[in-house]
């Protein structure tokens, strides 16, 4: 069955949470300009089913949601993954490069 994933901009995504939006399952972000999200606070937020190409360094994406997750072209170079789940994404090969264990 193929998704059909709803296209945001990282403005979109940081403006939604910020009014206290945290669920954004399949979502695609498509939006490579750096540091958007350098040093954001996005803890918490659910990108499960998502496909992501976006530059996350420095970002803060605690216990986040990635399950299932389409990483594309990412960045994630001194971001904090602490406690995110990465259950079923690339077969374990983006939480190994994170140096983190899968939930």
């Amino acid at each position: 069955m193929k998704v059909k994933r709803q296209s945001i901009t990282v403005e979109e995504l940081l403006s939604r949470y910020a009014a206290g939006e945290r669920d954004f399952t399949y979502v695609a972000i498509y939006d490579w300009r750096e540091d958007l999200l350098r040093g954001v606070d996005l803890s918490g937020i659910n990108l499960e089913g998502s496909a992501l190409s976006v530059d996350f360094t420095g970002a803060i994406l605690r216990e986040a949601n990635f399950r299932y997750t389409v990483w594309g072209d990412c960045h994630w170079h001194k971001a904090d993954f602490s406690g995110s789940d990465f259950t079923g994404i690339n077969n374990g090969v983006v939480p190994t490069l994170l140096g983190l264990t899968m939930v």
